[in-house]
């Protein structure tokens, strides 16, 4: 016989909440602003070019609104502090708000205006030139603290240009993010971009000078005296962008002026220190050392430069009790620091021991004669502490820190500069305690164990064996209905119509399903209904059912519905009656409850006989199947259920594709109909200038008794025409409010990592700035995944590209087709070539098209021989930032070739073709092979290829002398050179506008 005892012990533990200190709430949210170039003097419409990213870093749901300020040394404009709607952050959660979320914090009637007019901001010229910075914090809706950081935490920077002179350079200034605080950092790794355009129909030859100054006494200046070794040229009408190694001359240490820190320190110490810098450059003549552009405010870029943060420990949540599982098994994990690469960085994990436990825990951390329990290098932002590690005791706190430093590993950590963290990239020191504090009374276990007439009582500790869990089992198939999933759901109506009264612990037949009464009687009452295959009894209620005395429901009029926990769809009419199309209100609160651990089918212990009222879930598959709504009535029950999916991609907040069902249940699955689908099309916002719309009914999915497999998506990618416009066949802008968009099909098990193929775009296309070039898209693939690329696709990055790696989205083209516009041909025919790997995504289309030979080896303008050898067009987002043209020209009478440039002169309407500015190199003497002569002409003469129209024509005017004789060493002369022709020589004759024009 055995025989046990267990000594059990009631332990009764007080909750306090404690409301978070302004302190500490301040430190809770992480706001990003961010400004969209280009940066424009208009206000009406400002919002639309603000992007702000929030970051929830606790585990529960905040509210919340923004604070915050746009101002210059003269103007400042205050957002409004009342009348904004809500932010809703969930656990965790990270939400980008955009234009349309933002317009009412910069609606006239809103702001508070200091330094200028609401008139003339709204209504008139707009912001002033200057330099402005928006800085926006996180304010709780319940108490009106910050939860987030001050200035300058929250903000950014940018310069509202003033008028330029149309004879003047435009120079335009940008520094990318993340900052460094090492100059060779901006020119190495392209962080540092110079936009240059010569407004001028003359050429320029320019070098650079500028200052960058911070808020701390720092100054590092190109002196005007510093001449590089080579000027930047730039053609008339041309738009040049500097980049890397085109500026690194600028800012050799040798060249640069330091005040308030030297240039060891700046070169070989920690950098620049912590402060807001101001970057201004100007370009000047490179040989007189006028001003071509002009100077600050204009050229100017800011940024602010701080340390990065060290990690934020995310779990075990700091002074909690973690499970004392056996064997031990922990997850630690803490943010990745904002800015950095997660390749360049590692971590080292510190445990020790609280000793004495009442010890304050960083000195127990920091301590120099303790050594740690455990201590490990990390290279990713999560650890698993198990029974390979060292054993946690029961009941003790121990101290942990996570130190952020170079991960001195990588490669690529190895060529950059070290990084600088705060606090010496050290976290916050946590505690946790492992398990319930020990007792002076162990609860033991008395085992008696008899083996052949041996016996033993043995005192076991129940905490240090190991048990392994049987497997959840659930409860057991109504035997009555059918064993299949999908099923014939309905019942004939019972023929017995004789009522009786029910009373608590009645048991009544509804339909296929068996109710048990808790409360009331026939006249209104609740009571609880298994639903086997979900292993959970679900409550439900009624008013004036009627019930047979064969204890059946009964009656048209008889209907049973299941109780609703989630109070904002209470008396929702997805609760009592079929809603193929419900309106829910609140999505992310609903799934919020929704994936509560005691809503998931999954987590229900066997054979579960708790009763629950909705929402419950069906977890099982890769989608969720949220139920909403269930009637019971005497033929059969229907069920009103969901799944919504977040879509993390959206800018608009708290944003889910939704697909419904109204469909029939039974105790042991479903009906036959076991789809949900898109009732209506959703409009899903990437960014303020292209959407995704998923197409109703095509975009659907089918479910099980398991849950939901996969989602067929079904829908159209929109670009507005302010990024891309489409052209037809001729590379004419098709008008109106017609769009480029790409459509696509395919089926999901992950809303975040899928991709699609796409057979071709609506149209060819072009951007506003080149119009007449068409732009035609073959292998497309729409890439939404957050974990790879397509094949291909990370060729098409530029440097320093928003969002490029793994985890950028949109749509990769591997060919294109690029047509010149109509007014350039090759003998009346279209120029084409093809270029590869460009994309088209939320900030508009970027590509670097530069074909490697040449796009037009022989072919004819105007009659005249004509090559384009060299052709570049560098676009980003959409914005022309680089292009060039280069070819040769033959003058019919000529042997000679005469080699050419282009600069271009981007469009500025739709109906505004690009025009193309040639610049051709004439030399002083032209071989006539046809005339046995040479001319020799004047520094007047002309060559030039002007539009007339919409043709390209080249025309000849000369001036000189023409010498006509025979070549000396030409083996061709007449009668073998003794003869008067052969040796005929006529010298200088002078000639004036000597006109040669090429046709169509």
């Amino acid at each position: 016989m055995k025989k046990q005892h267990l000594i059990m012990k009631w332990c009764f533990v007080l909750a306090i909440s404690i409301p978070l200190r302004a302190a500490y709430a301040q430190d809770i949210v992480e706001v990003t602003t961010q400004v969209l170039p280009p940066f424009e003097a208009g206000f009406s419409n400002f919002h639309t070019k603000v992007l702000v990213t929030l970051r929830n870093t606790t585990g529960r749901l905040l509210e919340c609104r923004l604070s915050g300020t746009l101002a210059s040394d003269n103007v400042t404009i205050t957002l409004p502090e009342s009348g904004v709607p809500p932010i809703i952050l969930t656990a965790n959660q990270i939400m980008q708000l955009t234009g349309p979320q933002l317009a009412v914090y910069f609606q006239e009637q809103n702001v508070s205006v200091a330094g200028t007019t609401k008139q003339e901001l709204y209504h008139g010229s707009g912001l002033p030139g200057g330099n402005y910075q928006l800085c926006l914090r996180a304010v709780s809706i319940l108490n009106n603290e910050f939860l987030s950081s001050a200035a300058p935490s929250g903000c950014f920077m940018f310069t509202i240009q003033q008028d330029i002179p149309e004879d003047a350079v435009r120079l335009t200034t940008q520094v990318i993010p993340p900052y460094s605080t090492y100059l060779e950092d901006y020119i190495n790794q392209n962080k540092l971009m110079v936009v240059l355009q010569n407004r001028s129909g003359t050429p320029q030859e320019l070098r650079l000078i500028g200052t960058i100054k911070g808020n701390n006494g720092v100054t590092i200046t190109i002196p005007p005296s510093f001449v590089p070794s080579r000027p930047i040229v730039l053609s008339p009408r041309q738009v040049l962008q500097l980049v890397g190694n085109d500026l690194r001359e600028y800012f050799g240490e040798d060249v640069l002026q330091y005040a308030g820190i030297s240039r060891d320190d700046v070169a070989r110490g920690n950098g620049l220190p912590e402060g807001n810098y101001q970057i201004c450059l100007q370009a000047l003549d490179y040989n007189t050392g006028e001003p071509r552009s002009p100077g600050s405010p204009l050229g100017c870029a800011m940024f602010d430069l701080r340390q990065y943060e060290p990690p934020i420990i995310i779990q075990p949540a700091c002074n909690t009790t973690v499970n004392a599982t056996q064997p031990q098994n922990i997850l630690f994990t803490w943010s990745i620091p904002g800015g950095v690469r997660p390749d360049l960085v590692e971590y080292v994990l510190k445990i020790v021991e609280m000793y004495p436990q009442s010890v304050d825990p960083n000195q127990a951390v920091q301590a120099a004669n303790i050594p740690p329990l455990f201590e490990k290098v990390v290279r990713t932002n999560s650890y698993v502490y198990t029974l390979a590690d060292p054993k946690l005791e029961i009941g003790k706190t121990y101290a942990f820190r996570v130190t952020a430093r170079m991960n001195t590993a990588s490669r690529q950590a190895r060529r950059s500069a070290p990084l600088n963290f705060r606090n010496n990239g050290n976290s916050q020191v946590c505690t946790f305690t492992f398990g319930a504090a020990a007792t002076n009374e162990v609860a033991m276990e008395e085992i008696v164990l008899v083996h052949e007439g041996f016996k033993r009582t043995v005192d076991v500790n129940p905490i240090d064996v190991l048990t392994i869990p049987a497997a959840q089992s659930t409860m057991a198939p109504d035997p009555e209905d059918s064993q299949a999933c999908s099923a014939d759901c309905n019942v004939p109506a019972p023929a017995n119509t004789s009522s009786k009264s029910i009373a608590p612990g009645d048991e009544v037949k509804v339909g296929k399903f068996t109710m048990t009464v808790t409360t009331g009687n026939a006249t209104a009452g609740t009571g609880r209904i298994a639903v086997n295959f979900l292993n959970t009894p679900i409550n439900v209620q009624w008013n004036n059912i009627q019930v047979n005395t064969d204890n059946e429901v009964f009656g048209n009029g008889s209907k049973i519905t299941a109780g609703m926990d989630f109070a904002a769809l209470s008396g929702n009419a997805v609760t009592t009656q079929t809603t193929p199309n419900p309106n829910l209100g609140s999505i992310a609160s609903l799934m919020q409850t929704a994936q509560q651990a005691s809503r998931r089918v999954s987590m229900f212990p066997a054979n579960n006989s708790q009763s629950i009222g909705l929402p419950v879930t069906l977890d099982q598959g890769n989608f969720n199947l949220v139920i909403l709504g269930l009637i019971f009535t005497p033929t059969g029950a229907t069920m009103n259920a969901i799944t919504a999916v977040e879509l993390t991609n959206s800018t608009a907040p708290n944003d889910y594709l939704v697909l419904a069902t109204s469909t029939c249940i039974r105790p042991n699955g479903f009906g036959d109909d076991t789809e949900l689908v898109l009732a209506d099309n959703k409009t899903i916002p990437l960014s303020n200038r292209v959407s995704m719309i998923l197409q109703q009914k095509a975009t659907k999915a089918t479910f099980d008794c398991q849950g939901i497999d996969a989602i067929e998506v079904s829908g159209t990618l929109r670009f507005d025409r302010d990024l891309v416009l489409p052209v037809n066949a001729s590379g004419e802008v098709v008008g109106g409010d017609t769009r480029l968009s790409a459509s696509f099909s395919t089926t999901i098990t992950n809303y975040n990592n899928w991709t699609a193929s796409i057979n071709s775009l609506s149209h060819a296309f072009t951007i506003p700035e080149l119009v007449g070039f068409k732009f035609e898209a073959s292998n497309i693939t729409l890439d939404h995944s957050s974990s790879s690329n397509p094949a291909g696709a990370n060729n098409a990055f530029p440097a320093n590209y928003p969002g490029q790696g793994n985890a950028w989205t949109g749509i990769y083209i591997g060919s294109l087709t690029v047509t010149l516009p109509s007014s350039l041909k090759d003998n009346n025919a279209p120029i084409s070539f093809g270029a590869s790997h460009v994309l088209l995504d939320k900030n508009g289309f970027t590509g670097n098209i530069n074909p490697p030979a040449a796009i037009l080896a022989n072919g004819q303008l105007g009659g005249w021989n004509f090559s384009i050898n060299d052709f570049s067009l560098n676009i980003l987002s959409s914005t022309l930032v680089g292009a060039g043209m280069g070819g040769t020209l033959q003058i019919p009478i000529s042997i000679d070739e005469l080699e050419y440039e282009v600069a271009f002169e981007t469009s500025t309407s739709e109906d505004d073709e690009v025009d193309f500015h040639f610049q051709i190199s004439t030399t002083q003497a032209i071989d006539v092979d046809m005339w046995f002569a040479e001319l020799d002409l004047d520094a007047t003469s002309t060559i030039t290829i002007a539009k007339e129209g919409m043709v390209y024509r080249p025309e000849a005017i000369l001036h000189g002398n023409v010498t006509i004789s025979w070549n000396p060493s030409s083996a061709s002369k007449p009668g073998g050179g003794t003869t008067a022709v052969s040796n005929i020589n006529i010298p200088d004759l002078r000639f004036e506008n000597f006109r040669i024009t090429g046709g169509t």
